[in-house]
């Protein structure tokens, strides 16, 4: 079962909640409604946030998360949401006592000093990952999740000005590896250990899953698209926004002709960037330069992962998040991960009529996996309670 870092989710006389998916880059939000058959999108929206600013403006944000709900035809105020990346902590960790109330006793005080936070406000919580070996004994590997309280009491703040009710509060990973369980139910999927790869704009989120049963590991890595963006833009001496604007443009003449097997098709207008073979060049070469270390980092996880549970080695990932629509990172990661690559449809199985989706509907649409994923929380139509 997935200890969600806050849950408070109370019974919502069968309305189902929203999923608040809060990126660096975008904001998108979900509803989803029983159908009676796989369930049917009820309402989404998604806007972008301004490229050059870290964050929104908080009067901002709300203001544009007041017109994404009245604009988009949502219905209650219930929210799930996930913590900002940059909120959260988290590592791995092993203890001798599998025991559920002395492994509380023995994560929590370490894990305070280790973070520095301060145990009579902060909040840690922690997955069971598994028992495994360490020398001669056996030990309790466990995944742990800090956060300040003053953040989840920032984020609570947003999203009741915003006029919504906080009804769940999760780390991302969990939101991904509950998208992630509903996307692939096939018989071989229990079969096997899986790692599930978000490219998101700030960070890459990796999540292993033993058999698709349980969390295992996770790590967030601090490489995204942003990173992509300014690294071109430092190459070429313009501003990160005209970086990303030629990058997107790249992505999508490289989609000219690309194969629909490996590759989704690319919804992001150009708004006219252009730019000359020279630049070409040079975008090409800094965008795989910065995959590569992007892979080196997920390799680390694989590396880390065959070690600690080794008879449970990876066969496959999965990629979801805005990052599977550049050809050139994902060709880097096709080339150089020992493992086959798929790419997550989190919206495949359900009834997408009448939602927009940002003008594009021909893609995989793996951006909205977290946002999916929260949205599912309660619904138990579409994925089972006990187990997530």
């Amino acid at each position: 079962m997935i200890n969600a870092l806050i849950n408070a989710m109370k019974k919502l006389k069968g309305q189902s909640p929203i999923g608040l998916d809060i990126g660096h880059d975008s904001v998108k939000m979900i509803q989803l409604a029983d159908n009676g058959a796989n369930g049917r999108v009820m309402a989404a929206a998604k806007r972008y946030r301004a490229r050059g600013a870290k964050q929104l403006n908080t009067e901002r944000l709300v203001s544009m998360l007041r017109d994404m709900y009245v604009e988009s035809g949502f219905s209650g105020k219930a929210v799930v949401s996930s913590l900002p990346h940059a909120s959260l902590k988290l590592t791995s960790l092993r203890v001798s006592d599998s025991n559920e109330e002395r492994l509380r006793d023995s994560v929590q005080p370490e894990m305070y000093q280790r973070f520095g936070l301060d145990s009579e406000y902060d909040v840690i919580d922690y997955l069971p990952a598994g028992r495994v070996s360490q020398g001669q004994e056996l030990k309790q590997e466990v995944v742990v999740f800090a956060v300040k309280d003053k953040d989840i009491r920032d984020h609570i703040e947003l999203l009741e000005k915003a006029g919504f009710e906080a009804a769940s509060i999760e780390p991302s990973a969990c939101s991904l590896f509950r998208c992630f369980r509903r996307s692939f139910k096939r018989a071989n999927d229990k079969e096997q250990t899986s790692v599930f790869v978000d490219l998101g704009s700030a960070f890459t989120t990796v999540v292993y899953s033993r058999q698709g049963e349980e969390i295992n590991f996770v790590k967030q890595i601090p490489i995204g698209s942003r990173k992509f963006d300014s690294r071109v833009a430092s190459k070429l001496g313009i501003d990160t926004d005209e970086a990303h604007l030629l990058r997107t443009q790249l992505q999508r003449s490289a989609f000219v002709g690309a194969g629909t097997k490996q590759l989704c098709a690319v919804g992001h207008r150009t708004d006219g960037a252009e730019m000359d073979e020279g630049s070409r060049r040079v975008m090409t070469d800094t965008i795989r330069e910065v995959a590569e270390q992007l892979v080196a980092e997920i390799t680390r996880c694989f590396r880390y992962y065959a070690v600690t549970f080794r008879d449970h080695l990876a066969k496959r990932a999965i990629f979801a998040g805005g990052g599977v629509y550049d050809p050139i990172l994902m060709d880097v990661l096709q080339r150089r991960l020992a493992v086959d690559i798929e790419l997550v449809h989190p919206l495949s199985q359900l009834d997408i009529t009448g939602v927009d989706f940002d003008g594009d509907k021909r893609g995989c649409l793996s951006e909205w996996s977290v946002a999916v994923g929260l949205a599912l929380k309660q619904s138990g139509k579409f994925v089972s309670e006990e187990q997530l």
